[in-house]
Parts: C-alpha cells; structure tokens; sequence
C-alpha cells in the first residue's frame, strides 16, 4: 500500500518518474481507501500505473495543493514530462452508484494520464 501520511518519499520518487501514469487520491474516507485499495490491483496489472493515497494534504507542497488537490476525497491523474493534472475530481466519480471503488472508472482515469 502506497499510503502517504509523514514521508513522501515515495511519492517524490513516483513522481520523477516520467514513465509513470500517477493516481493521486487525498482523504482518509472509506471511499478514499477502497479507491485506493482497488487500483493498486490495476497498478500490479500495468507497471507504468501507481496510485498514492494522501491521508493528509499538508504533505503536498502549496503548488500542488493547488493545482493537484486542495482538499480531501479528491483525485487527480498526472501524466506527461511535466506532470500536468489531466483529470481530477472527487473522489466519488471513481466509484459506483453504491458508494464501492469502480474498476472500471479508474481504469478510465488512468487512460486519461497514459495518453500524455
């Protein structure tokens, strides 16, 4: 589980990688968790994917709390050199109408950042 709470090590680590197509998620919700917890089984089917979840937003630097998530229960896909956030929203769009994460949603979202 890549869950940031304290380092962000991993993250910044994820993010130098230009390769990679980055599913951030921000929240400590139910939602949040379940989101996270399915994509990372869509992160182990396609190597170029990794999902982070930030439990606590101040981890994020003031640029990207504005530009990538400002708030909980949001997500945002970074792709491209320049890491653009090419799709955000809350963090329900990625889920079903009965509240549990959608697969497919979130491969959906994941294909927005692999085009970049």
């Amino acid at each position: 589980m890549t869950v940031i709470r304290t380092s962000r090590s991993a993250l910044d680590k994820g993010l130098a990688d230009l390769a990679l197509t980055l599913l951030l998620l921000s929240g400590d919700s139910d939602a949040a968790h379940d989101v996270h917890d399915t994509a990372e089984g869509e992160e182990q089917e396609t190597p170029s994917r990794r999902v982070f979840l930030v439990t606590d937003v101040s981890r994020l630097t003031a640029s990207e709390q504005a530009n990538w998530l400002s708030a909980a229960d949001q997500y945002v896909v970074l792709g491209g050199k320049n890491r653009v956030a090419l799709k955000k929203g809350p963090i329900d769009d990625l889920c079903k109408q009965d509240g549990t994460a959608s697969i497919r949603q979130i491969i959906r979202a994941f294909s927005q950042g692999d085009q970049a």
